[in-house]
């Protein structure tokens, strides 16, 4: 069968907080807050146009476009509570770190399919 097969997908596996810090005093007087390392809700936007079936030769060919995070969200997928050295001695403290999901991609697919003509 030839012609477009337009698609998309929606994505929604975030839990709420994905903190890791452990609450309360930390490293003597100082308290560190949870909200450097928690994410609210987002959606992710993928999108995808293929045209598949194209005769080629004793084949068909299949080629697709797509885009992954389409509108660029930026959300966390994890993160980290670290002690980094004492401030007194050159270092920054305990600090959060975060891991960030992926900006938007894109790409092309080409898919060739041998002998599906004969």
């Amino acid at each position: 069968m030839t012609g477009l097969s337009p698609s998309s997908f929606f994505h929604r596996p975030v839990p709420p907080d994905l903190q890791k810090a452990t609450p309360g005093p930390q490293a003597g007087e100082r308290r560190y807050s949870r909200k450097h390392l928690t994410q609210g809700r987002y959606d992710i936007l993928n999108a995808r146009l293929a045209y598949n079936d194209i005769p080629v030769g004793d084949g068909t060919l299949s080629i697709a476009a797509w885009v992954r995070n389409l509108t660029d969200e930026e959300y966390k997928i994890g993160g980290w509570e670290i002690d980094a050295g004492d401030p007194a001695s050159g270092g920054i403290g305990r600090t959060a770190i975060s891991q960030y999901g992926e900006p938007r991609t894109y790409g092309v697919d080409l898919r060739y399919n041998f002998g599906t003509l004969r």
